[in-house]
């Protein structure tokens, strides 16, 4: 199998294309146009994508070639006549796609790593593009969002039903107050618990929970976003105070100008945080009107310390890549089993980009399921319709959940447990089904019929 795939055209034709594009980005890609880090983040992001994308096109064109080529020119009458199970000669074909997708992802990972390790030695524009290439690409970066206190914000809105009892706006027993008012009412006061009031208002965030080196030197980053529905680029004027004065830690007072409705990155001494784990951030809003809030419900601050390094980082993204191109092996030795070869690729090619775009054909199909009136924008065929695609949606993986590159580029860490859960999801619940399921089908076919 493994010479077969290399002999191929097609084969050969994906691996020239890569080994050409590869070497290419790293002189091409610009990012910005300014800064050291947006290229280096372009072209992780287009290299990885091409990977990616050209690996899994070779293994469709590869798995489905496997049987159906072997069926069509009749090679396999060499193998079906010996005592080998049927089921060895398909385990076979995909151990074959297996290693050749592992040495070209090896190969590829190690020139992405090279190139990307070439970028990192070009000048930076300045010392805060140097130390976001170090600190924000170039590193394995967990993360800890901000969120309102759940007690917090139940005991506000029991107070909050109470005034508004009071008022005589609802019932003294509260019957009339719907859920929905109640979810709503839960809402607003998340919003109000993650905003800083204005004219020298002040708001106090605690991050709970932090497994971080607290060594002199070590840096934390918050990343933020403020928004008040006021036009972009406005500039809030704020005082940042980071640790516990109560507590033997590490207290900084700094002065921030960040504009609104776009991500703003704060440095915080790792040694902010007290021995318990907990940073305590206090945010003074100096602008005379305009309240700072937070992006989003559950919060549009996040905390990020580093985990671990770019390398091995990578490595585990590529190790998901793995998992992907070895169901795509199964998915495509399944459809050879039965189908000739183009039916075969068109059929794993819709599955493939169903299960890359999964999340967003979700979306849209919950979005479309009915109007605001109630009413079946497709009419009667719509449930059908709806019941056919929510079947095949079930049988198809979900790819676009194990998609590591969008976190490789950002600098975050491609986590132990996922890895664990997609090899959980993708190999042991979906490979091993669908090559067991190809395995039975090429077994029961008929590969030759004796005419007497």
């Amino acid at each position: 199998m493994i010479r077969e795939g290399i002999r191929m055209k097609i084969a050969l034709v994906f691996i020239v294309v890569l080994m050409i594009v590869l070497p290419i980005l790293p002189f091409s890609v610009t990012g910005d146009g300014v800064t050291l880090k947006s290229r280096i983040q372009m072209f992780l992001s287009f290299s990885l994508s091409a990977v990616n994308f050209l690996l899994s096109m070779l293994t469709v064109f590869l798995a489905c070639g496997a049987l159906s080529n072997e069926i069509r020119e009749k090679h396999v009458h060499l193998i079906a006549v010996k005592p080998i199970p049927r089921w060895q000669f398909v385990t076979g074909k995909w151990l074959g796609i297996l290693i050749l997708n592992l040495g070209l992802l090896t190969g590829s990972g190690l020139i992405v790593y090279g190139f990307a390790q070439y970028l990192r030695t070009r000048p930076a524009v300045s010392e805060v593009d140097a130390d976001g290439v170090e600190q924000e690409v170039f590193t394995a970066r967990a993360g800890v969002r901000l969120r309102a206190p759940e007690d917090e914000v139940e005991r506000a809105l029991e107070g909050r039903i109470r005034q508004l009892q009071a008022e005589g706006r609802f019932a003294a027993t509260g019957e009339d107050i719907s859920d929905r008012f109640r979810a709503e009412l839960r809402r607003e006061l998340r919003v109000e618990r993650l905003s800083v009031p204005p004219n020298r208002g002040y708001q106090v965030f605690l991050f709970k929970n932090l497994l971080v080196d607290r060594s002199p030197g070590n840096v934390l980053y918050i990343r933020y976003k403020g928004t008040a529905g006021i036009p972009k680029d406005y500039i809030w004027h704020l005082i940042w105070l980071a640790g516990d004065p109560t507590e033997p830690t590490n207290v900084v007072q700094f002065v921030r100008k960040d504009p609104s409705d776009r991500y703003s990155t704060v440095p915080i001494p790792a040694d902010c945080v007290n021995d318990e784990g907990i940073l305590r951030l206090e945010i003074h809003n100096l602008d005379p009107a305009v309240p700072l809030v937070l992006e989003g419900t559950e919060g549009g601050m996040e905390l990020l310390y580093g985990l671990g390094g770019f390398g091995w980082n990578l490595f585990r993204g590529l190790v998901l890549v793995a998992f992907r191109l070895m169901l795509l092996a199964a998915i495509g030795l399944l459809m050879s089993s039965f189908l000739s070869f183009p039916v075969a690729c068109m059929a794993s090619l819709l599955v493939f980009f169903v299960a890359i775009s999964f999340g967003f054909l979700q979306t849209a199909m919950d979005f479309g399921a009915t109007d605001p009136g109630g009413i079946e924008p497709w009419g009667m065929i719509g449930p059908p319709v709806r019941a056919l695609v929510a079947g095949f949606m079930w049988l198809v993986p979900n790819l676009s959940r194990f998609n590591p590159i969008p976190t490789i580029v950002d600098g975050r860490v491609v986590t132990l447990m996922w890895i664990i859960y997609g090899f959980l999801e993708l190999i042991v619940m979906r490979t091993l089904l669908f090559g067991f399921v190809a395995c039975v089908i090429f077994t029961k076919r008929e590969l030759a019929r004796v005419i007497v």
